[in-house]
């Protein structure tokens, strides 16, 4: 199982972004392989609010009809304050809360897997893709 990040699915989408290339090869890699593949409800906010501003509605909307195929984990209070507390000390810069939602979502489930081109997710020992 996979987890997957805001910046891939946004890659994904846009295709002005400068690793669009790389998350539809990524994309590709993942069906082929068919991993099951995981995100949360943060990453969905962010992510449909991002592709809303940037790219319109439609976009938007699109990611969510996407989103039939993927599990959603709907972030609740546990994994919010596992989530907050890491937030809270974290010092690497540029951390965000949905990211630290995705660490502790990830170490609950054992994943260590994760589809992002955000580095945060390397600097906190996790394997990302495209690697």
């Amino acid at each position: 199982m996979i987890l997957v990040d805001t910046s891939a699915f946004y890659a994904a989408a846009d295709r002005s972004d400068r690793y669009h290339t790389a998350a539809v090869a990524a994309w590709e890699e993942i069906v082929r392989q068919k991993l099951p593949v995981l995100t949360h409800g943060s990453v969905v906010v962010e992510t449909v609010a991002l592709l809303h501003s940037r790219l319109g509605h439609a976009a938007a909307a699109k990611f969510l009809s996407f989103l039939e195929g993927v599990e959603v984990v709907w972030v609740d209070g546990d994994l919010h304050r596992r989530a907050a507390a890491r937030y809270l000390q974290a010092s690497p810069a540029g951390l965000s809360l949905v990211d630290c939602v995705s660490f502790a979502l990830m170490q609950s489930r054992g994943l260590n897997a994760c589809f992002t081109f955000d580095q945060h997710f390397e600097q906190e020992g996790f394997q990302r893709m495209p690697g």
